[in-house]
């Protein structure tokens, strides 16, 4: 089955440009984002044209992966193509095996192997392309789309301050701040929390040694030599140092606001640097799936529980979904930012993602941040306006800036504290303990179908024991898996 993707500049039948479409719902009628089975080239420049479009360029593809859909071909990049694994791949490692031979065998260059999504990621060219579309054995190509982080989360203003965040200070009340911040003697000791992100200066004096190497998507096979420097974007290990300290320092500040001893929520916790994010804060959706799939496979040699904290997004909904669900099945939660579009996070990634905790930010008044992303997909608010925590020009450096980034790891640093106090909970019990713990009914400036529910971490409360002491319900069953990527076990996938 291969699906035709038409793009318009005009809205045309009700169907806007770079429409998204369903490979489930089979129609050969001309509306744009039909899904139409065994077309050729010809026969798919055929539909868009009677639907008064045209095929989507390469360009086009790659860009509109920012909008959440997917489109194509040009003769170099072709449709999406869309058919049922052999019963010999179900196995996600065996998958990989499967499309990494046939990948090299058309002179792919192989990127990452990624078997949580059962999917490899590829640079290849045109004439590659068509030969793997070609190959009814793999269900699925499509453009490795890029991640960005928004400016204003990316600043390089600096400053040298002790103060105490009012954010880690808001969150040990349920009401306002007074000027200090008690973890309740729960250090989050014991646990582990993986930073998604621009890579950490784990040097700083906020982690006290607590912040250790990792794992970079620029050298995936952890080759130092095959790394490059900060001027190609990429650091060992994920390690940002006196030398690299040219790179953003979003990932720094976010390991901070979760396990700082001055700035952060959980000082005991320990920091693992998952560079997954170049120095300019631009990163693949491939190389993502990558850093969570190393941050799973480290956490189970350590043998400590593990948050994974994700400080990033981009447009389209569920990309990540097969990926924090093979997390959340190997007992690591996944926290992740709501996004600053101030718009429905359902329609962003990974914010959409059913298993994740999904966090949206609030200012020093107890409203809603005015970037916010909102609606139902957003599980639980905390502190993200105005957030001081560590940076990356020296071991002593500080920053200030905004960002539902910023309230996400709060939340991470929350969940490393229930993971140390209890390290039976799996990813459902600390979801649940989290959310059974927040302040409700205090935000103000929320939509309707935003729940209202402020993080807050006193576990010296009595009542929070009752939350902890709580039998877990079954996890939140996802919703059926989009057609692209494809949840694990169900089919391949290649992306390029």
């Amino acid at each position: 089955m291969h699906e035709v993707r038409c793009c318009s500049d005009v809205r045309i039948n009700g169907w806007a440009r770079h429409s998204a479409t369903c490979p489930y719902t089979e129609s050969d009628g001309p509306e744009i984002g039909g899904c139409h089975h065994e077309k050729t080239y010809e026969q798919a420049e055929a539909i868009c044209s009677a639907a008064g479009a045209r095929l989507c360029t390469k360009e086009e593809l790659e860009t509109d992966c920012a909008a959440g859909t997917g489109c194509g071909h040009d003769k170099d990049l072709i449709w999406s193509s869309s058919v049922e694994a052999s019963s010999a791949s179900t196995n996600g490692q065996r998958c990989v095996s499967a499309l990494r031979a046939k990948a090299e065998a058309v002179g792919a260059e192989i990127m990452y192997e990624l078997p949580s999504i059962e999917a490899i990621a590829v640079h290849a060219s045109g004439t590659a392309l068509s030969e793997l579309l070609a190959d009814e054995e793999i269900q699925a190509v499509t453009a490795n789309c890029m991640i960005v982080l928004p400016d204003s989360e990316m600043q390089r203003a600096r400053s040298i301050s002790d103060a105490l965040s009012w954010g880690i200070d808001r969150i040990d009340s349920r009401s306002g701040t007074d000027g200090q911040y008690d973890d309740s003697g729960v250090t989050g000791s014991g646990s582990l929390v993986y930073i998604l992100d621009t890579g950490v200066r784990i040097s700083h004096q906020d982690f006290g040694g607590r912040a250790e190497a990792g794992w970079s998507a620029g050298c995936p096979t952890n080759s130092e030599s095959g790394c490059g420097d900060a001027n190609s974007g990429w650091v060992y290990q994920g390690v940002i140092t006196e030398a690299t300290s040219q790179c953003n320092g979003h990932g720094t500040h976010c390991a901070s606001t979760a396990g700082g001893a001055t700035y952060g929520v959980a000082e005991g916790t320990t920091i693992i640097t998952v560079q997954v994010l170049n120095c300019g804060g631009s990163g693949s959706t491939a190389g993502i799936v990558a850093g969570i799939e190393w941050a799973v496979a480290d956490s189970k040699d350590r043998g400590l529980p593990a948050v994974i904290s994700m400080s990033l997004g981009g447009g389209g909904a569920n990309r990540f979904d097969a990926a924090i669900n093979a997390a959340f099945a190997e007992g690591v939660l996944s926290v992740v930012a709501a996004g600053n579009s101030n718009a429905d996070a359902c329609d962003y990634s990974p914010a959409s993602t059913p298993l994740a905790v999904t966090v949206g930010s609030t200012t020093n008044s107890d409203a809603k941040s005015g970037f916010s992303n909102h609606g139902t997909c957003v599980d639980i608010h905390a502190p993200g306006s105005g957030i001081t925590a560590a940076w990356v020009g020296s071991d002593s450096d500080t920053t200030t800036i905004s960002g539902t980034s910023m309230a996400c790891p709060h939340v991470a640093g929350v969940a490393a504290q229930i993971r140390a106090l209890r390290p039976n909970f799996g990813p459902g019990q600390i979801t649940t303990s989290l959310l059974c713990f927040a302040t409700p009914d205090t935000i103000s400036g929320l939509p309707s179908n935003t729940v209202n529910e402020l993080l807050f971490n006193d576990l010296d409360d009595a009542a929070l024991l009752e939350c902890l002491q709580a039998s877990s319900p079954a996890p939140p069953t996802p919703p059926s898996p989009p057609p692209l990527p494809p949840n694990p076990g169900s089919s391949c996938e290649l992306a390029h």
